[in-house]
């Protein structure tokens, strides 16, 4: 009886220690939660939208209901390259432009973290955009035309169908009384052209401009191309 008494016992005493070791370790988890401070997040960046141009991209995005936003950081490039800036919400739905210079020719995610007066961040809000330049420009292919007609001073161009992401064509001609006359002809309008009062056996240059995206900052254009006329 009495060895069982204490083998009751010495099961206690372990138990005992076991429970109190536990407490112990869960009390020093909580005490360092709560040294660290409260983990405070700050809304993120909504509806992000990335408009490509020239070297440049523009970033914008909705501030929604969170009146503690003071400020933002843009990353990108594997953010090695970033932008901050203050912002000021007020009591609407807020859309934030924050234009985005100097950036190569390239892919990226657009990182936006948004920050209260003290520190505290945001998730991460991402967005893909693409960023054009002179590798770009350089595929371009300048608008082809299938015929040329004269009747009297004027000229009819007969154009073939174009890329999606033309824009208009750009002409240059030097008149009969010697003026040079730009016309800026419109992709929808780029069926057939007239060129009026030309000299015969005269010439005309013209380039074509894209836009790669719908809302591109920037037109891209081909090179000027000469036709000489033989009639």
């Amino acid at each position: 009886m009495k060895r069982n008494i204490q083998i009751a016992f010495f099961l206690s005493l372990i138990t005992f220690s076991l429970s109190y070791m536990g407490c112990k370790k869960m009390d020093d988890s909580y005490k360092q939660f709560i040294e660290n401070g409260e983990t405070i997040y700050i809304a993120k960046a909504d509806s992000i939208k990335i408009n490509g141009g020239r070297n440049r991209a523009e970033v914008t995005w909705l501030l929604l209901s969170d009146p503690k936003v003071s400020r933002y950081k843009i990353l990108w490039n594997n953010g090695r390259d970033s932008v901050t800036g203050e912002l000021q919400k007020t009591q609407d739905i807020d859309l934030v432009t924050r234009m985005v210079d100097n950036v190569q020719e390239g892919n990226y995610f657009f990182d936006i973290y948004l920050y209260d007066k003290y520190g505290n961040s945001s998730i991460k809000s991402s967005k893909l955009g693409r960023v054009y330049g002179d590798m770009y420009e350089a595929s371009l292919l300048t608008r082809a035309y299938r015929s040329l007609t004269r009747s009297g001073n004027d000229i009819s161009i007969e154009w073939m169908e174009g890329d999606e992401s033309t824009e208009l064509v750009q002409l240059e001609y030097v008149n009969t009384n010697g003026d040079t006359i730009t016309v800026e002809i419109d992709e929808n309008e780029i069926v057939t052209t007239i060129i009026k009062d030309i000299a015969v056996k005269g010439s005309f240059k013209y380039r074509t401009a894209f836009r790669p995206e719908a809302n591109s900052l920037d037109l891209f254009y081909t090179p000027y191309t000469t036709i000489q006329l033989t009639f």
